[in-house]
């Protein structure tokens, strides 16, 4: 269910001490989960991406769209997970 995905990216976000981050939208449908939010540098949304791979079902499948970088530093970043556990017709 998308509450069960939404439990297992939550899992796999890095902790506090690792990453600064703000989840501004998250959008779960039947084929692709979008993220959109903000961290401190390029390298904490690479650290975001490696954890969330970790889950069986996103492994191949994060696609990172592209970083825009706020007046202030912060990396604002678009992602989107096609899980092959979703959806009916898999």
């Amino acid at each position: 269910t998308a509450y069960d995905l939404l439990l297992d990216i939550s899992s796999h976000v890095p902790g506090k001490d690792k990453i600064t981050l703000d989840i501004e939208h998250l959008t779960i449908d039947d084929q692709k989960i979008d993220i959109s939010g903000s961290t401190k540098s390029s390298e904490e949304i690479d650290l975001l991406i490696s954890e969330i791979r970790k889950v069986e079902c996103f492994k191949n499948n994060v696609t990172r769209g592209p970083t825009d970088t706020l007046p202030n530093g912060v990396k604002r970043f678009k992602l989107t997970i096609t899980a092959q556990c979703m959806g009916g017709g898999s």
